[in-house]
């Protein structure tokens, strides 16, 4: 249970509102056992009073005073089936908002390798079906058997007014079997509800996998076994389903003959308290109905907590989310972050998993200077770009500016110092303005027109038919891969911070649009300390230092 102990701390936000829900769950449960008691006793008391009379019995029945009782408890039930649904709509919409928030926090401080691990399936699966399994802890998992529990303490005290021995029957047997049927059919589902979950994401991961590289599955004559795997895979799921829904019904019917067997009992005894003389008919018949009428509390309970080892699942996929990077939403550091900052990687350890990326490095950019940074892939560029945009965090050592540990600075004031292009930047479905004022907001036109121009995009947005209000696609899809990357580029130029870090750069463009990207942006890059991330040195680039990483090592 301790996986969802995050998310149960959501609750108290609303804890008011979860108390008048429940309350009202409870209302409706107990209006139900009055109306089906009363009822029972009214109509076996009415036939009781008529045999009476028939018999030339002297006998009388009050009719108006049960009439009332049974129209309050009508009127309660539906009024208060109303209003909890009324509330506890509201607060689970509340909460569903919560756990998305909490969800988007994780992502955020996710470290930045963890992030790319991370793919579109993976996010579909934690926004879609971990977030709704966990939407219906409170209102399947957490109310329904404190409700339960309410109804079978509530049906015992109306019973022990009649017949106090019969009450401690009722209570020897609900109380240990509420917990039979939330605890155990928990247990008994637990791994199979995880399992179910984990199958369901591998097949949905498989699926889309199989959608996003269907053109290379087909050239490769690989199509047809890909889908047959894929079809496997789901008539394997519909099977593991299929064991789940047995489980559940196989409860729900052992519940409900624990239930049945229950009113059985109690009608006997009942009946034998009626021939004792100690109850009178009428409470004879009432008896058994008040937990017939209080087994509308526990049907639901079998099914609900089969589903609690996946909303465990969830959760704890949800929990592994959370990156190491601290929550840098305290103040500025008294020192104040300086106009032109000198930037250090200090004794800088990186490890994830084996090989380790990086064991006691350390590095400096001086205000001003071009440094380029070079290495095949995997030799830890791209990590130590992440570190210095506190992207990632060092599992040891220190990301510095002028001496000052980073940690010390808020992450707006940080990141206004630091302007960084990834490897794989996002160009978002908007028009071609809207992705570049994602790096200035206030950006005029004839600023974009001219980071555009020094990027070698000018002629291109101009032939367009919007210009810049052309959309550029979903991921930049109407643009090619260096067309994409260029105005990722100029993105980053219009943000105007000291440091720019940029890595991999010219993915995507020949030699000559590289060089002459280059020399268009210098206007932009001067004063700045620039730090570029190349495969190879280029021989255009000039740089007043060129270090070569080889396994998270300097050369």
């Amino acid at each position: 249970m301790r996986e969802l102990r995050p998310w149960l701390g959501l609750l108290q936000r609303h804890r008011r509102q979860l108390a008048v829900g429940l309350v009202l769950m409870a209302a409706t449960l107990m209006a139900g056992l009055g109306l089906l008691a009363l009822s029972g006793w009214f109509i076996t008391a009415t036939a009781i009073t008529a045999l009476a009379w028939a018999a030339g019995l002297n006998a009388s029945l009050n009719l108006y005073a049960p009439g009332g009782g049974i129209r309050f408890f009508a009127l309660a039930r539906t009024a208060s089936r109303y209003f909890e649904r009324l509330v506890n709509h509201d607060v689970v919409l509340r909460l569903l908002a919560d756990i998305r928030v909490e969800l988007f926090r994780k992502l955020l401080r996710a470290e930045a390798y963890s992030a790319k691990r991370l793919g579109s399936a993976a996010f579909l699966n934690r926004l879609v079906s971990d977030v709704d399994t966990l939407d219906n802890l409170y209102l399947r998992q957490i109310a329904p058997p404190l409700v339960a529990l309410a109804g079978s303490l509530g049906a015992a005290g109306l019973i022990a007014v009649f017949a106090p021995a019969l009450s401690l029957v009722v209570l020897a047997v609900l109380v240990p079997w509420l917990g039979v049927v939330t605890l155990g059919m928990a247990w008994w589902t637990r791994r199979h509800g995880a399992a179910e979950m984990e199958a369901a994401e591998r097949l949905r991961s498989h699926a889309l996998t199989e959608l996003e590289g269907m053109a290379e599955l087909s050239a490769a004559g690989l199509l047809s076994r890909d889908q047959n795997d894929l079809l496997g895979e789901d008539n394997a799921q519909r099977y593991r389903q299929m064991q789940q829904e047995t489980s559940a019904i196989s409860g729900q019917a052992l519940n409900t003959l624990v239930i049945h067997l229950l009113v059985a009992a109690l009608l006997l005894f009942a009946s034998q308290a009626w021939q004792a003389g100690q109850i009178s008919g009428a409470v004879m018949v009432l008896i058994p109905l008040v937990i017939m009428a209080l087994s509308e509390g526990f049907l639901p309970l079998p099914r609900a907590f089969m589903r609690l080892g996946a909303t465990e699942a969830a959760a704890e996929r949800l929990n592994t989310q959370d990156g190491s990077q601290p929550d840098s939403s305290g103040q500025p550091s008294e020192v104040g972050l300086p106009e032109n900052p000198t930037l250090t990687w200090s004794h800088i350890r990186v490890a994830r998993g084996a090989p380790v990326v990086f064991e006691d490095f350390s590095l400096s950019v001086s205000p001003g200077e071009r440094l380029v940074i070079t290495g095949a892939s995997g030799s830890g560029k791209s990590t130590l770009a992440s570190l210095a945009a506190r992207l990632t965090s060092p599992d040891d050592g220190q990301v510095m500016v002028n001496g000052n540990d980073g940690a010390l600075f808020s992450l707006s004031e940080w990141r206004e110092r630091i302007s960084l292009l990834t490897q794989d930047a996002h160009l978002f479905n908007e028009s071609v303005a809207a992705n570049l004022r994602v790096g200035d907001a206030d950006a005029s036109e004839s600023r974009l027109w001219r980071v555009l121009e020094a990027v070698d995009l000018a002629p291109l947005v101009a032939s367009l038919d919007c210009g810049l209000e052309t959309p550029v696609g979903e991921g930049g899809g109407q643009l090619s891969g260096g067309e994409g990357r260029r105005l990722a580029l100029a993105r980053v130029l219009l943000r105007s911070a000291p440091i720019v870090i940029l890595d991999e750069p010219f993915t995507g463009l020949d030699e000559a649009t590289a060089e002459r990207v280059w020399k268009g942006i210098q206007h932009w890059l001067s004063g700045c300390s620039v730090v570029l991330m190349l495969h190879d040195s280029m021989p255009f680039i000039e740089a007043d230092r060129v270090i070569s990483l080889t396994a998270g090592r300097a050369m």
